[in-house]
């Protein structure tokens, strides 16, 4: 599945609430490639199986890398 709520600087995701019932993510590298690995969302920004409203301090603790998928 593929989604997009963010516009790139322009804030419109400030204030979304999102609950993904994921436990995995493939994380990216610094060109946003899947690396192929797959990682627990446990103890990570990532961890959205709880709602969460997100915040601009949320989005600089993944230094941009917005663009991953979530093992669902």
């Amino acid at each position: 599945m593929y989604f997009s709520i963010l516009f790139q600087d322009k804030g419109e995701i400030y204030g979304h609430c999102v609950k993904l019932l994921s436990e995995e993510y493939t994380p990216v590298d610094d060109m946003s490639i899947p690396t192929g690995e797959i990682k627990s969302v446990q103890d990570t920004v990532f961890d959205l199986r709880e709602e969460t409203i997100l915040s601009p301090e949320q989005l600089a603790k993944v230094d941009g890398k917005v663009h991953l998928s979530f093992n669902i």
